[in-house]
Order: C-alpha cells, then structure tokens, then sequence
C-alpha cells in the first residue's frame, strides 16, 4: 500500500514536470523591436492551434510594424492587435486571422511566459494580441492560453518596461516590432541578435518636472478660495450665496476628479459607468446652482432676506393680536398671555411709525425673486396696515422665525 502511494505521487510529480517542461517547436520567432531583438519558442503539444496561428502570421509579416502598446512592470508587456499596424494588412493577411477557441492548459504563468489575450467575456477570441508575462500571476492560471516562452531577449523586455508610461499603461513613445522573422531553431546561432538599447523619447513627450499641472493647481485654488469664503462670510452672507460658494467648491474638485480618473478609464472598463454618474452629478449640480444663484438680485443682503421672513411671521400674529386688543379695548397682551414677540415700546409717535413702517416697506421691496415671493397684493396689504407693522424694540430670537 505504502509502495503504491509512493508510486502514484512520483507520477504526478513527473507529469507535473513535463506540464511545466513541454516540448519546443522547432521553429522559433524573432521579434525586431526598436528596443532590441526578442525570441519566442512555442510549446505545440499544449496549444496547438495557437502555435500553428501565429507561425503561420508572422510568415505573412502580420506583425511587421505591430508595437507594445501596453507595459506594466511586474506584470506584463504586451504586443498590439495587428489592427494597429503602422502599414495597412493586405486581403491575404487579413484573411488569414481568426478567433483562435481557449486552449487552457496547466502551465503557469511566470515570468517569460508567453500568453494570448482576448476579450474578458469570451474565452474564445484571441487572434493576434498576446503578453509576454514580467512576474508570476498566478490569478491567469487556467483563465488565459498558455503558448510559448521568452528563450531570449527578456533583458530587452526589461528596456521596455523603462519607457516612460501614461496613466493607462501606454509608452509615451511607440515600441515597434520593426519585423517579426521566423527561423529555425538550428540557423538560430547564426543570426545576429540586438541586445538591448535605450527607447528615445521625444522631451515634449516626458511628463513635466515642475511639479502638477497648471490647470490642476488653479482648480485647487478656486477650492481653497472658496472654502476660505465659506468661513470667513458665513456671518455676513445669505444661505443661498454660501450656498452658492459651496457648489462651486464642489464642481471644482469634480471636474478636477474627472481629469484624473478620464485616462485610466480604457484600462480599467469599470470606471466607465462611474464616470458617466459622476459626470451626470456634475451637470445636475450645475443646474442647482444656476437656481441658487438666480434668486438674488445685486442689491438684496442678509437683512433684507432676514426683514422679509420677520414680515411673514409679523403677517401671521400682530394682526390677530391687535383685533383682539381692540376688542378688549386694551393694548398689546402682556402678564400671563404670551405671545411670540416682546411687547412693543407703549407710545410711538406718528412719524417714528411711517417712518419704521417706510423702511420695512422698502426692505420688501428687495425680495422679489425666488423661493419666497413678495407679490404687489402682499404689498398693498402690508401698506393698508402699516401701523401694524412696525418693528418690534429689541432684536426677535431666529428660532421665532418662521
């Protein structure tokens, strides 16, 4: 028994072996690079059909003038579609691609493994773009075809990974494949091979050294502006407008959000819906914001809004109150009745009370616009019974206002 379990673990372990070590073709590929000459072996026992493909195009120069269109270091670099050649493909070469079925196996992917993309939801859509892995990934096991391997030239794949990159993962400058040549694995020893040599990039290219963007430092300006005017008139401004400076705030740091993320956005699919609710936010806070704004006219302060509401709640009471002192043939309630306001000084003269009544009237006038509209019969109404709204002595508690 125990000889029998001995036995069936040094079988898996040399099938696990051979998995890991598969026969090479004889063929191999050259990749010509402007950053030197990489070669590729293929393994045509585990992915046969893949192997026979992309022989088969590169005979044709299908990859002639292809490029790494992406480069992310400790991952992959990886070879364009031949749809982005810098020549256009002929009839015979385009006739010659098509959507190759997943020949998944249990190789691994590690450093030097060669591995063919294709869309993420169909496993059975590689055609010409493939990677060729920088470190282990193990996540990829079992999920992408396994083909071939660097034999040689991964000290150029290391030159590439040194191109300067965008935020989507894409070299500042084209890395082409000048010419891909296949050739036989004995003439091999002959050819001359490039090793690795720098990628010139152009300066107007390279990001700048000065530090962030000119119009990302004048957005965190407007931001840092607007807060500081938030806070320091917060006492001396109405709602709306600290409102209003509010919402700038905020539609600053959201366009300068959608700056940043708008480039990562092709690497990463999931953003793309993020991105259109954020953008969709922007504009609705835009709207509210043309709202917040037109409410006010250049003249209209704190106090004309503030005398406005007082009117309101003078409105709702003093003409209840000053029927029932007439009935009763007394003055304004006081002792145990209460009522929202102090009780109003005893004696006015006739002109102190037009004049109050004059300014509370040219006060009203301001407020014509917006939530709280002051209409010409409101008008008419406050100054038919103007004596009834004179001011009280002394200011009226916030909370009272309604």
């Amino acid at each position: 028994m125990r000889a029998a379990l001995v036995a069936a673990v040094l079988l898996a372990a040399g099938a696990a072996r051979a998995d890991e070590s598969p026969r090479i073709a004889a063929e191999r590929i050259v990749l010509h690079s402007t950053a030197g000459d990489v070669v590729l072996a293929f393994y045509p026992d585990v992915a046969p059909r893949h192997v026979e493909q992309l022989l088969h195009l590169a005979r044709l120069g299908v990859y002639d003038t292809t490029h790494f269109y992406r480069v992310e270091p400790s991952f992959v670099i990886q070879i364009s579609t031949a749809l982005d050649r810098t020549e256009p493909l002929s009839a015979a070469q385009r006739s010659a691609i098509h959507p190759l079925p997943a020949e998944f196996s249990t190789i691994r992917h590690r450093r030097g493994v060669l591995s063919m993309a294709r869309q993420d939801n169909d496993p059975d859509s590689g055609e010409t773009s493939f990677s060729i892995l920088l470190g282990d990934a193990p996540h990829l096991d079992g999920k992408y075809t396994v083909f071939g391997h660097v034999e040689s030239g991964m000290d150029v794949v290391d030159e590439i990974c040194k191109v300067p990159r965008n935020p989507t993962h894409q070299p500042l400058t084209r890395v082409s494949v000048e010419r891909a040549e296949v050739v036989e694995a004995s003439a091999l020893a002959a050819l001359p091979l490039t090793g690795p040599k720098p990628v010139a990039v152009p300066e107007a290219l390279l990001p700048s050294a000065a530090g962030p963007r000119t119009e990302l430092a004048g957005g965190v300006a407007v931001m840092v502006l607007g807060g500081l005017a938030c806070f320091f008139l917060a006492r001396r401004l109405p709602g709306r407008v600290i409102l209003s400076l509010n919402l700038v705030v905020v539609l600053v740091g959201g366009f300068l959000l959608f700056m940043l993320v708008f480039p990562a956005v092709q690497g990463h699919a999931w953003l793309a819906p993020a991105l259109f609710a954020g953008v969709l936010g922007l504009f609705r806070l835009m709207s509210q914001f043309e709202s917040a704004t037109s409410s006010y006219e250049p003249g209209v302060s704190a106090g004309a809004d503030r005398s406005y509401r007082t009117y309101k709640t003078y409105r709702t009471y003093l003409p209840r109150r000053t029927r029932r002192a007439r009935q009763s043939g007394e003055g304004f309630p006081s002792g145990g009745e209460r009522g929202p306001f102090p009780q109003p000084p005893a004696a006015h003269g006739q002109a102190e009370q037009a004049h109050a009544a004059e300014r509370q009237r040219a006060r009203l006038r301001l407020v014509v616009r917006g939530r709280h509209l002051v209409t010409a019969a409101v008008l008419e109404a406050a100054e038919a019974a103007h004596e009834e709204l004179v001011p009280p002595a002394g200011p009226v508690p916030l909370g009272q206002l309604r």
